[in-house]
C-alpha cells in the first residue's frame, strides 16, 4: 500500500535525487520514528540511521553481513512487488504520454490511490507478472543497483551493524 506518495518531477531522476526533492526527504531529517525505526532502501541511496541501506558486496562480506543482506531484500520485495502491482494494473503508466507534462504527476498519484482502494479490496489483477514487473524496473533503472558510497556515518553503520548482528543471532 502506498502510504507517502511523490510524483512532482516529469521525466528520467535517479531515485536518491528524487526522494530529496520530495516533501519526505525534505523533512526526513526532522522525522522521529518509534523505538528508533528506520526506513529500507535500496542501494541507491546513502545510509542513514534513518535510512539502512544493504552492505556494499564487494566479495568480502561477512555471513553476519550476507544475512543482512538477505534478510533487508526479502522486507524490500513487497515494495517491489506494489510498483509491480501498480504497473501491472495500469500498464498506461509505463508510456505515460501527454499535451500537457503538468498532469503526469497527478496521474500518477491517481493511480497509486486507486491501487490503494483495490488492494484494500483485495481485487488483484490475475494476469499481473510481478516478476516480470520487477525485472523490467531492474533493466530500465539500472542506476538503483549501484550502492552509493557509504560514507563516514558512525552512528549508521554501527546501527546496522547491530542489526546484522541480531539478524544473525536469530539463525
Amino acid at each position: 500500500m502506498f502510504i507517502d506518495c511523490y510524483a512532482g518531477e516529469v521525466g528520467s531522476i535517479h531515485d536518491a535525487c528524487l526522494f530529496r526533492r520530495s516533501d519526505l526527504g525534505r523533512r526526513f531529517g526532522d522525522l522521529q520514528f518509534p523505538q528508533d525505526g528506520h526506513l529500507l532502501g535500496d542501494s541507491a541511496y546513502s545510509l542513514t540511521t534513518k535510512l539502512l541501506v544493504p552492505y556494499k558486496n564487494n566479495g568480502h562480506l561477512t555471513n553476519i553481513e550476507n544475512n543482512f543482506n538477505k534478510q533487508h531484500s526479502k522486507c524490500r520485495v513487497y515494495i517491489e512487488q506494489t510498483f509491480a502491482y501498480l504497473k501491472g494494473r495500469f500498464r498506461r503508466l509505463k508510456l505515460l504520454e501527454a499535451v500537457r507534462l503538468d498532469l503526469i504527476p497527478l496521474i500518477i498519484i491517481c493511480a497509486c490511490i486507486l491501487q490503494n482502494i483495490c488492494q484494500g479490496s483485495n481485487d488483484v489483477p490475475p494476469d499481473v507478472n510481478i516478476y516480470a514487473e520487477v525485472e523490467e524496473e531492474r533493466v530500465m533503472n539500472p542506476e538503483n543497483e549501484n550502492i552509493q558510497e557509504q560514507g563516514n556515518n558512525p552512528p549508521a553503520i554501527a546501527k546496522r551493524n547491530n542489526i546484522a548482528n541480531v539478524l544473525y543471532l536469530r539463525l
